[in-house]
C-alpha cells in the first residue's frame, strides 16, 4: 500500500504542478496578446534543426524565419518557436505576426499552435496526471486505513 500512496502522491503532485504551469503559461500568453502589436511578415528562409527519433535516427525540422516591420518601420526578424517537416510555409509566404512593441524580437506567428501550444500541452498532461492520481486515490486508497492502524490491529 505504501507504493500506491507514493504513486498517487507523485501523480497528484506532477499533475497539479503542470496545471499551475499551464495557468501561468495561459496568463503570460494572454498578457502578451493584450499588449502585442500586429504586422504582416514574410517567411524569408527556414532554420533547419535535426531531432532524433526513438530509433536514434536524425530527422530535419524546419522553423520559419520571419521578417516584418514594426509600426515605426524598423525591420525585425525572428525564428518561429514551432517547426515541422515538411515546412508549414514556403519562402515568400505572408503571415500575420504578433510582436511586443517594447521587445520586437519577441514575436509569434498568428496561429493557434504558435500561440497556445505550450499552455495546451501542459494543461492536457496535467489534467491526465491529476485525474489518474484522483482516480487511484478514490478507488484504492480512500477507504484504506493508515498503515499505523493496520499494524496495531495485528498485535
Amino acid at each position: 500500500m505504501g507504493t500506491m500512496r507514493l504513486m498517487v502522491g507523485v501523480f497528484l503532485f506532477v499533475g497539479t504542478g503542470m496545471l499551475v504551469a499551464a495557468g501561468f503559461g495561459y496568463q503570460h500568453t494572454k498578457k502578451f496578446l493584450e499588449k502585442a502589436s500586429t504586422a504582416e511578415g514574410t517567411v524569408i528562409e527556414h532554420s533547419r534543426h535535426s531531432i532524433n527519433d526513438n530509433k536514434n535516427r536524425s530527422a530535419p525540422v524546419y522553423y520559419p524565419v520571419v521578417q516584418y516591420k514594426t509600426a515605426e518601420g524598423k525591420a525585425e526578424e525572428f525564428i518561429s518557436s514551432t517547426g515541422s517537416n515538411p515546412p508549414d510555409y514556403d519562402v515568400g509566404d505572408k503571415v500575420k505576426v504578433f510582436y511586443d512593441p517594447l521587445k520586437p524580437k519577441h514575436a509569434k506567428i498568428n496561429t493557434f499552435v504558435d500561440i497556445w501550444l505550450l499552455p495546451l500541452i501542459l494543461g492536457f498532461i496535467g489534467a491526465i496526471f491529476t485525474t489518474l492520481g484522483s482516480l487511484f486515490w478514490y478507488f484504492f486508497l480512500r477507504s484504506a486505513p493508515p498503515t499505523s492502524l493496520r499494524l496495531s490491529a495485528k498485535t
